[in-house]
């Protein structure tokens, strides 16, 4: 069971718009090139890492 509830949390929010305005670029999801893809992949882990981890809200995996 990955989920502990089905919607993010106010603060899990809080902190992915906070990260996409830092990064615009994966905002934007315009990964073209295979290193871009990588760079891309490994964003959205570091964020749902962080995400996951904040004990509210639901847990995702980087691909969801």
């Amino acid at each position: 069971m990955m989920s502990r509830n089905a919607a993010p949390s106010l603060d899990q929010l809080e902190k992915l718009v906070s990260y996409l305005e830092n990064k615009p670029w994966l905002a934007m999801g315009h990964a073209r090139t295979a290193n871009a893809r990588i760079r891309s992949r490994q964003a959205w882990s570091e964020i749902t890492t962080a995400l996951n981890s904040d004990g509210s809200g639901c847990m995702k995996t980087s691909e969801q």
